[in-house]
C-alpha cells in the first residue's frame, strides 16, 4: 500500500508534503506520526530518490518537504540546494541522522525551516516543526511579497517624480522664451537647470535595482555632460574631463550634491570663459575606503575677479555659492575655494 493512503481520507484543507526518504522502515514511522496528528491534516507524497523529488515538485503544489540527506543519488548539503533551488515556495525539513547533526544544522543557515535528527524526534515534534516550518514559509513569503510590492511602488513614485520635474523643466522652458531681459531669462535657465538635477537623481534610481542608492560616479558624468551641452560647450570650443570612481550614495545626499555640482559646473561655463576664450573643465569624483568622498570642479579660465569675496561668479552673482554653501551643510562636508591658473572647487562629506 503506497504511504500516502496511510493517512486515509483528508480534508480540502490539508498540507501536502514531499517525504524524500529511501529507508522504508524510517518512511513508515513518518507516515503514521502524521497519521496520528488531529490538528494537522496532511497529505503525503513519498519519493525514494532526488531526482523522483525533482520530477514530482514540478508536478504538484508541494508545501512541506522532509528531506533525507543521504539519498542513492545525492547526499549531503548538495541534496538540499538541488531541493531549495526546486521548491523556491515550499518549507523544508531536513532529516539527519544521529552522527550528521552538524548537516542539519547548516542546511538551516543555508535557508532550511528545521532539522530533525532521526530516531529522536516524538510524533507530537515532528507535527509541531512541520506545521511551524509551513507557517514560517508562508510569513516569509507574505514579507516578500509585500516588499515586492514596496518596491514596485517605491520604483513608480520615483518615475513619477521625475516626470513631475521634467515637466516643470518645460513650463519654465516655456515661459522663458517670452523673456527678454537677458539676466531674468539666465535666471529661469538657472532653476530649470537645478530641475533636471534633481530629476537626473530619481532617473538613475529608477534604473537601479536597490531604490535607496545611487551610483553617484555615472550620475556625475550624465549631469556633467547634460550642462556642458546645454551652455553651449562644445560649440564654444570648450572641453570636458569628468573622472569619476564607481561609488553608491543614499538619496539623500545624492540630490544636495548634485545640486552643488550642477551650480559649480554651471558657473564655470557661464563665467570663467568670456567669448572667444577656450579651456577644460574638469570634474574629479574619488571615494575612500574610509567612506569619505572628495568631488572637485575645476577649471583653466580667468578666475574670480579681484575683491569678488565669496561670491561664485561675479559680484552681481551669489545666489550659487549661497546654494552651495547651504546643501555643503546639510551633508555634513567642508567646501574649499583655490585660485591658481583659474579656480578650483573641492567638496568633502561622508555618508
Amino acid at each position: 500500500m503506497p504511504l500516502a493512503e496511510l493517512l486515509g481520507q483528508e480534508p480540502t484543507n490539508e498540507a501536502l508534503i514531499l517525504l524524500v526518504e529511501d529507508n522504508p522502515g524510517d518512511a513508515r514511522l513518518i507516515a503514521e506520526s502524521l497519521g496520528e496528528s488531529e490538528d494537522f491534516p496532511a497529505r503525503l507524497l513519498h519519493v525514494e530518490r532526488l531526482s523522483e523529488a525533482l520530477t514530482k515538485l514540478e508536478s504538484a503544489p508541494i508545501e512541506v518537504v522532509l528531506l533525507d540527506l543521504s539519498l542513492p543519488d545525492s547526499t549531503g548539503l548538495d541534496t538540499f540546494y538541488d531541493i531549495k533551488a526546486a521548491a523556491e515556495d515550499a518549507a523544508i525539513v531536513v532529516l539527519s541522522g544521529l552522527h550528521d547533526e552538524e548537516v542539519g544544522l547548516q542546511a538551516v543557515r543555508a535557508g532550511a525551516q528545521d532539522y530533525l535528527v532521526k530516531g529522536q524526534v516524538s510524533n507530537s515534534t515532528m507535527v509541531r516543526s512541520l506545521r511551524y516550518a509551513l507557517e514560517r514559509r508562508k510569513s516569509e513569503q507574505k514579507l516578500r511579497d509585500s516588499a515586492k510590492q514596496k518596491e514596485v511602488m517605491l520604483r513608480e513614485i520615483h518615475h513619477r517624480v521625475k516626470n513631475n520635474l521634467q515637466v516643470i523643466s518645460s513650463i519654465l522652458s516655456l515661459q522663458s522664451r517670452k523673456i527678454t531681459d537677458q539676466k531674468v531669462w539666465q535666471m529661469f535657465e538657472d532653476c530649470r537647470n537645478r530641475v533636471n538635477s534633481m530629476a537626473l537623481v530619481h532617473e538613475e534610481l529608477y534604473k537601479t535595482d536597490n531604490l535607496a542608492i545611487i551610483d553617484f560616479g555615472d550620475y556625475i558624468k550624465n549631469l556633467a555632460s547634460n550642462l556642458f551641452h546645454s551652455y553651449g560647450g562644445d560649440r564654444r570650443g570648450l572641453k570636458l574631463s569628468v573622472q569619476v570612481e564607481r561609488a553608491f550614495i543614499k538619496l539623500d545626499s545624492a540630490i544636495p550634491c548634485g545640486l552643488i555640482l550642477n551650480e559649480l559646473v554651471s558657473n564655470a561655463l557661464k563665467h570663467a570663459f568670456p567669448p572667444g576664450r577656450q579651456g577644460t573643465i574638469s570634474v574629479v569624483f574619488q571615494a575612500s575606503e574610509e567612506g569619505t568622498f572628495i568631488l572637485s570642479v575645476s577649471d583653466d579660465g580667468t578666475g574670480f575677479p579681484p575683491n569678488s569675496g565669496q561670491a561664485i561668479g561675479t559680484t552681481h552673482s551669489t545666489l550659487g555659492l549661497e546654494l552651495v554653501e547651504i546643501l555643503t551643510k546639510q551633508v555634513g562636508g567642508t567646501l574649499q575655494r583655490l585660485s591658481t591658473n583659474g579656480t578650483t572647487f573641492v567638496l568633502n562629506f561622508k555618508e
